[in-house]
């Protein structure tokens, strides 16, 4: 298992932070998406130390937005 640690954004703002495992960057993003549904923030950004994972969005009409891109630069 991998480890991560989600960034939840409020604003321009990072306001809580939590970590979490998963097998690979897609069961992050997954675990993510079940916690922004949780908590009370409109974004969470997923890191696995250094690299950028993606990052979830509530939209106004709650559909979850996934943006990123893999460590190969794709």
């Amino acid at each position: 298992m991998a480890h991560y640690r989600c960034y939840f954004i409020a604003g321009e703002s990072i306001k809580a932070a939590e970590n979490i495992e998963a097998v690979n960057d897609a069961g992050a993003l997954l675990k993510a998406e079940e916690l922004i549904l949780k908590w009370e923030f409109l974004a969470v950004e997923v890191w696995e130390e250094k690299d950028f994972i993606g990052r979830i969005s509530i939209a106004p009409d709650l559909k979850v937005i996934v943006g990123g891109k893999d460590k190969t630069g794709r």
